[in-house]
């Protein structure tokens, strides 16, 4: 479920697919408009003897825009599909506001079972008066958020990631976060920031069974994965480069919307170099000539998109095949149905 999402690579990689497909210019027509009226004269009117006195200036303190900053360390069990999770979020109170609540979006917690949240403190402050329903976390205030003022929220929790299957074929289509029969899917699956209004407070609208609800605060991103099993890795695609690291990876994002991670160990990978980014087709065996049209295609809309809207803004970019019905972007990484796959021909 998102918002706000920048989607235009995923339409140029389907619009750059389909065969026979164009941009047609618009033909230029030269309109004659009418000449402007002469201007006016204005005179300045002077009175002889007064001089009024300005009135005083009203200033306000602008403070400037800082991005939240999220660290999160996972130490995951591939094979029993739990993760222990200890989350740092790091933001900044960038309105003239005092900010009297706090609200995080929690989406695992929409399926009963899969989120349990063992401790949560503001700064060096214990939080025990929350309350957690559905996607909202939240919590009143001792002391209001200061303009300008920094602060930490510190979280510790625990994911049991559900298995599509086992929710029933009203969401089997739709849902992308958990285990699917040939991958796992870490969308939405950590706590987060949403926008706040100085009018309105803190903005998460409710969840929709298909569309979009959800609105991504720009942040940077430090996420570290470590595996109960080393031995026995899966291929994993991310939001951004790895970096090995003992029992696992070590990830840096600036200027997302969010953090995604798609694996399994039958996953297979296709890279290539365009322009300064890596880009890499993950697939299932079966489907090589398929995820390389993709990479291919992938590059060539990584180039018109440059052309006409500017570099692309992060270092890599992941595609993933799904294990489902649908596609879905993220920044850094996203989605083709296996549909897609099985209907492409060359």
């Amino acid at each position: 479920m998102r918002i706000c999402r920048p989607a235009g690579i995923t339409a140029l990689v389907l619009l750059l697919c389909l065969p026979g497909c164009g941009i047609q210019r618009m033909p230029v027509t030269e309109t004659l408009m009418p000449s402007p009226p002469p201007p006016q004269v204005l005179k300045l009117l002077v009175r002889s003897s007064e001089t009024p006195t300005p009135p005083p200036i009203q200033t306000e303190q602008v403070f400037p825009s800082i991005l939240p900053h999220y660290v999160i360390d996972a130490n995951m069990d591939y094979d029993a599909k739990t993760i222990d999770v200890r989350e740092e979020i790091e933001f900044t109170n960038n309105t003239q506001v005092m900010i009297t609540d706090m609200l995080l979006a929690v989406e695992p917690n929409r399926i009963p079972g899969v989120f349990s949240l063992h401790a949560l403190r503001l700064d060096d402050t214990e939080v025990v008066n929350y309350s957690i329903n559905g996607q909202r976390l939240y919590w009143k205030l001792e002391a209001p958020l200061q303009p300008g003022k920094t602060y930490h929220i510190l979280l510790n929790y625990w994911l049991a990631l559900p298995v599509v299957e086992q929710l029933g074929p009203a969401v089997m289509g739709s849902q992308i976060f958990g285990v699917r029969p040939s991958q796992v899917n870490l969308t939405d699956w950590y706590p987060m920031l949403v926008p706040f209004s100085p009018s309105s407070g803190w903005l998460l609208a409710e969840p929709v069974d298909y569309g979009e609800h959800m609105v991504y605060p720009l942040a940077n991103f430090e996420v570290i994965l470590r595996f109960a099993n080393p031995a026995d890795l899966p291929i994993i695609a991310a939001s951004a480069p790895g970096q090995a690291i003992v029992s696992g990876w070590r990830y840096e994002l600036q200027n997302g919307r969010d953090f995604s991670l798609a694996m399994g160990r039958q996953l297979r990978v296709f890279s290539m170099e365009v322009d300064g980014v890596t880009v890499s087709s993950y697939y299932y065996s079966g489907n090589e000539f398929r995820a390389r049209a993709v990479l291919n295609t992938t590059a060539k809309a990584i180039k018109t998109f440059s052309t006409l809207f500017g570099p692309y803004p992060h270092k890599s970019l992941a595609i993933v095949q799904g294990d489902f019905k649908d596609g879905m972007e993220f920044d850094g990484l996203f989605y083709l149905s296996k549909t897609f796959y099985n209907l492409y021909d060359g």
